[in-house]
């Protein structure tokens, strides 16, 4: 079975503002949005990381994203899966699967 290590992602995403206009003082003060994204990482690249938030059971993979190393604030390990083995349908089969770092 293959390891699945599950991080946390802090990162900072761009922020717009759809209004037509705006004062000078709202303009001022629009910063980064902080985000946290939380999956398994599929791919680690200079320029980029790209992680998983959902995992089936026969390895597809949904809810992708990837950020730019640029935007990422920290990168924390929560724990790792033995990938679930086909067949155990989830539910009281998964029992056991989290060992933690």
């Amino acid at each position: 079975m293959q390891q699945i290590t599950w991080v946390e992602v802090t990162w900072q995403d761009i922020t717009g503002h759809d209004a037509p206009w705006v004062s000078t003082e709202e303009a001022m003060s629009i910063q980064p949005t902080q985000m946290v994204s939380v999956g398994t990482i599929l791919r680690e690249r200079d320029e980029y990381l790209v992680i998983a938030g959902t995992v089936d059971v026969e390895g597809a993979y949904g809810n992708i994203n990837a950020i730019p190393r640029g935007c990422i604030k920290a990168v924390k390990a929560l724990g790792r899966d033995e990938q679930i083995p086909e067949g155990t349908g989830g539910g009281e089969g998964t029992k056991g699967f989290v060992e933690k770092i």
